[in-house]
């Protein structure tokens, strides 16, 4: 599995309003995204929730398979498909929640799982001004 998709890996869209407050270390990750590499899903959902800010989920799994020789790329080609899928449903960021990785006469077949979040300063889902 390749080190930027376990279960867990938060993504955020670049130009996501955030809290002042919330630390954490990134990297980018693809055209318009950040990888956060300091905190999993729960851990970055704990910092916004003490934030009082909200970090919605989507009800139920997007999911991706793709074919390829390298695990790393291949894993990574599948989560920016979903990186493009969870941008058109205007979603801001993106929880890894399952990699599977299957190895068959040298090739690799990868399923990457995804939920689609969202976060935002307000208590109702893609509302601007604060509840």
């Amino acid at each position: 599995m390749s080190t930027t998709t376990w279960p867990g890996t938060i993504l955020i869209k670049k130009g996501t309003a955030l809290p002042e407050q919330l630390q954490f270390d990134s990297e980018a990750f693809g055209s318009g995204w950040t990888l956060i590499k300091s905190a999993d899903g729960h851990g970055f959902s704990g910092k916004l929730d003490h934030a009082e800010w909200s970090f919605f989920s989507k009800a139920g799994d997007v999911s991706a398979t793709r074919f390829g020789f390298d695990v790393d790329k291949t894993e990574r080609k599948i989560v920016g498909r979903l990186l493009a899928n969870a941008n058109l449903e205007k979603f801001n960021s993106l929880e890894i929640t399952k990699v599977t990785s299957i190895h068959f006469f040298g090739v690799t077949y990868s399923t990457v799982f995804a939920n689609p979040r969202h976060i935002q300063k307000s208590l109702f889902l893609f509302r601007k001004d604060a509840a």
